[in-house]
């Protein structure tokens, strides 16, 4: 990060800007350019690793470019805020509260895992408790977990 004045690392304050971030844009590498698409997400952190966790269809590209090459980068923006210049247009700036970084993704095949993962991922919109998942419907989505590495 080219500014380090700005940089985040607390991750209590990680944590809240997740909470208020509304999706995830996940980039895979395909050619000749990198495939980059928004997804619902969930996460949670096992000691300082952060786990992210998306649903997506049982086929298509993104299965198909992670099960080649199983790198990601991410963005998730959580607020902003512009700030006008009184001086001149040019010296206007954004601020942005994000979470970005780069990890491994992998397709979720345990059951249990998968069900685990689809809660903290619809806990992320509805605070509801206890939510209840069609067992035919769970057999119809995947889950993909990304472990940030940086």
């Amino acid at each position: 990060m080219r500014r380090k004045d700005r940089e985040v690392r607390d991750i209590e304050q990680i944590n809240e800007i997740l909470k208020q971030g509304q999706y995830i844009e996940l980039a895979l590498h395909d050619s000749p350019y990198p495939y980059v698409v928004p997804l619902n997400y969930g996460y949670w952190f096992d000691n300082e690793q952060l786990v992210i966790v998306m649903h997506c269809a049982l086929e298509g590209k993104k299965l198909e470019l992670i099960a080649r090459d199983n790198h990601a980068a991410f963005n998730i923006v959580g607020q902003c805020m512009f700030e006008h210049s009184d001086v001149d247009d040019c010296t206007s700036t954004m601020y942005y509260g994000s979470v970005s970084g780069t990890g491994i993704v992998e397709l979720v095949t345990d059951r249990e895992e998968k069900i685990t993962g689809l809660k903290q991922l619809v806990d992320h919109y509805d605070s509801m408790p206890n939510h209840l998942f069609n067992d035919k419907i769970i057999d119809k989505v995947n889950l993909l977990k990304l472990t940030v590495e940086s």
